[in-house]
């Protein structure tokens, strides 16, 4: 199988040739995820490659899909409220994440990333209700299996 190299050409008399960078793990209508990318959420959410490099598959399908932005301000608010809700500082919560080998601009782009896959999913459900999981989760995967077979994704592994 043909494996797909990010390197970094670097004129350096202590290099004698070009350093790997990063590897492309997929490449989904043409958008690269990068292992690093797969490494580093694998490592966060302590899921598997091939799990962390699925789910990074289905957010770029469903991102494109959207047509949707999250804006700051609604990332600011979501933020807040979680941290009220779990009683923490905003310096509590940070140090909270680099322990688990995050960071808070990490963070918010997941939060971004949740309230998008939200409205993608209220505006597919034709007015049906979206409270309870597995009515969520069944709504996402049919939807994701549709996008699945329009999309062309290669895998390297």
């Amino acid at each position: 199988m043909r494996a797909l190299l990010l390197v970094l050409f670097v004129a350096s008399p202590s290099l004698a040739g070009p350093v790997l960078v990063d590897r492309v793990a997929a490449v989904v209508d043409g958008q690269l995820v990068f292992l690093s990318q797969v490494e580093k959420r694998a490592s966060v959410q302590k899921v598997s490659r091939q799990v962390a490099r699925a789910e990074l598959i289905d957010a770029l399908l469903i991102t494109k899909d959207a047509h949707l932005t999250t804006s700051e301000s609604e990332i600011d608010r979501a933020l807040d409220t979680i941290l009220k809700e779990n009683n923490l500082s905003r310096a509590d919560f940070e140090a909270l994440l680099k322990r688990q080998g995050s960071n808070l601009g990490e963070y918010r782009e997941q939060i971004g990333f949740q309230l998008l896959e939200m409205r993608w999913l209220l505006a597919h459900a034709n007015g049906a209700s979206l409270q309870a999981d597995d009515v969520r989760m069944a709504l996402r995967e049919k939807l994701l299996t549709q996008l699945r077979k329009r999309a062309v994704i290669e895998v390297f592994e």
